[in-house]
């Protein structure tokens, strides 16, 4: 087994409590709840489950009012090569190959506008 940074600071989603763009925002306010999405990032990478969890009792992130603005995730993706053998039932090698998986972490929001 082995990891890799694919990615980092990537556009992951845009945060799933905003529906679109906005105007004569200040603040966006945001809970202490966690979030879980699936994020499907095409290509190789295909659907990838992204958590985003806040620290604190809930908190702000300043947007230009003057902006059209939207919260979206940002996160690094994660690559990880697993080594998967098969077995026949009398324990004979039938295949060996390798399987990629890909995660998120180091989730951030970021205001795009």
């Amino acid at each position: 087994m082995s990891s890799w940074t694919e990615k980092s600071k990537v556009f992951l989603r845009w945060h799933p409590a905003f529906s679109g763009k906005n105007y004569n925002v200040s603040y966006y306010n945001f809970s202490n709840s966690s979030t879980s999405i699936s994020v499907g990032l095409g290509g190789a990478y295909g659907s990838v489950s992204v958590s985003y969890s806040p620290k604190g009792s809930g908190y702000s992130i300043k947007a230009n009012a003057k902006k059209w603005s939207r919260p979206a995730i940002y996160g690094d993706l994660i690559a990880t090569k697993y080594l998967v053998k098969s077995y026949t039932g009398a324990g004979k090698l039938i295949s060996t190959t390798y399987v990629t998986y890909y995660h998120t972490t180091k989730t951030y929001i970021k205001i795009l506008y």
